[in-house]
């Protein structure tokens, strides 16, 4: 057998004139003796196997090192894959009988306990999961009004989360902020209707206030530090309610320092808990009546009859300032907001559980109700077309102001606007889409 002994017996490694590798940089004398002096590697176990092109491929030295570094890899990966893997091109599996079989543990894993398909994987993995309540297909269809009882402890906005995630419809909004501490009636719009906030919100309100004689506190209620005390024995219940009768009417009210009130763009009640002076200007309000329900000295408990943007804490402040002896507000329900009453409200426990039976649009009020006070204008099918598109339709001799736009089903079309000169309806807001 012959062996390698000397340099002339060793393979011609030189290129030759016709090969790609004739056009590389020559190489130098170092490379030359370095590769002489490298001892031969017979192992083929060290060595990948060759296709026929390998003796093209694994000389470097006479060619760029960016075109061996992609043909290399290029060439190394496909032909390991085709010829000692040929499974690789099957189904992706190797075969653990393979001396060169290496086990991908998270692979196996997914496969026995997820299945082989994608699917399965997925089913698998979400099937324990807590999923959200699906999203309601109809929720611009959906328009009406909740009328909630709201208990003491959670803000408006609580409510208003607790009914976004139990009807599925995002679009969801109340039309007037009820304090922590306050209970009563909260108005949720739910879809489209959600556009008549600005003329719900603008409605009366009536509450249920219990006032405590004897005491001021810097956030006109029982929350806050007391900052001034009197007696309250002198005060008879004939003096409380001729002071009661002195803010009937249109009266200027100061808010109170911890109150969401803007001042240069900053909450009053941050501005008051950071410790600033916080001196907000009056308003205007309609105090429509003060009723004396209830007389337990040092506690009276009233029925306040207003406008929107009455704070019923500055009221028993002001009554307490009149009377000498300080007062604040420990105690509140909102008992009616616009047309709607207790009678009208469902309390929060009872709707959540219609939430979870799927029953709970026995609760929704139709959004035309939500302005009952409103003149009604009935629209045939073809003026419904015509509203729909924002065109005008002729109104009755004598209208003037705002009219609610319904359909013959009962169904809020759109909120017109009598236009005096041509004596014709325009819509100025279309909520009737199909």
């Amino acid at each position: 057998m012959k062996t390698l002994d000397n340099d002339q017996d060793k393979p011609n490694d030189q290129p030759t004139d016709d090969a790609p590798e004739s056009r590389s940089e020559p190489q130098t004398d170092n490379q030359a003796n370095n590769r002489q002096d490298r001892p031969p590697d017979n192992n083929p176990d060290r060595r990948p196997q060759q296709s026929e092109n390998s003796d093209r491929r694994y000389r470097s030295d006479y060619r760029p090192q960016s075109d061996y570094r992609s043909n290399y890899r290029s060439d190394y990966r496909s032909d390991y894959r085709q010829e000692r893997r040929p499974e690789y091109n099957q189904d992706r599996r190797p075969d653990p009988q393979r001396s060169d079989y290496r086990p991908d543990y998270r692979s196996d894993y997914r496969r026995s306990e997820l299945g082989d398909n994608r699917s399965d994987r997925r089913s698998s993995y979400f099937q324990d999961r807590p999923q959200p309540p699906p999203a309601n297909q109809n929720q611009d269809v959906v328009s009406g009004v909740l009328v909630v009882d709201k208990p003491v402890g959670l803000t408006s906005h609580d409510v208003v989360q607790i009914i976004r995630r139990g009807t599925g419809i995002r679009r969801a909004g109340h039309t007037g902020t009820l304090d922590p501490r306050a209970s009563g009636v909260l108005v949720i719009l739910i879809g489209p209707a959600v556009r008549l906030s600005e003329f719900v919100s603008a409605s009366d309100k009536r509450y249920q206030a219990t006032v405590r004689l004897g005491s001021s506190t810097d956030t006109y209620d029982d929350e806050g530090a007391i900052v001034q005390t009197a007696s309250p024995d002198s005060v008879s219940e004939e003096q409380f309610e001729s002071t009661l009768q002195k803010f009937i009417g249109q009266i200027e009210q100061v808010p109170p320092p911890y109150s969401a009130v803007k001042v240069q763009g900053r909450r009053a009640y941050d501005m008051a808990r950071e410790g600033e002076e916080v001196n907000l200007e009056p308003r205007i309000i309609n105090v429509y009546s003060l009723d004396l329900l209830e007389w337990a000295p040092p506690e009276a408990v009233i029925d306040v009859f207003c406008s929107s943007g009455t704070y019923v804490r500055s009221l028993a402040n002001d009554v307490g300032k009149d009377l000498g002896c300080g007062a604040h507000l420990v105690g509140l329900r909102r008992t009616k907001s616009g047309r709607f009453t207790l009678r009208d409200a469902v309390p929060l426990r009872r709707l959540q559980e219609a939430f979870t039976a799927g029953d709970w649009y026995k609760h929704l009020i139709p959004a035309a109700e939500a302005l009952s006070e409103w003149p009604m204008v009935e629209l045939d099918a073809d003026q419904v077309e015509l509203i729909r598109h924002g065109h005008r339709i002729p109104a009755a001799p004598g209208s003037t102001g705002l009219a609610r736009g319904v359909s013959q089903q009962g169904d809020l079309v759109a909120l017109l606007e009598v236009d005096a000169i041509t004596n014709e309806w325009q819509p100025k807001k279309v909520f009737f889409q199909s």
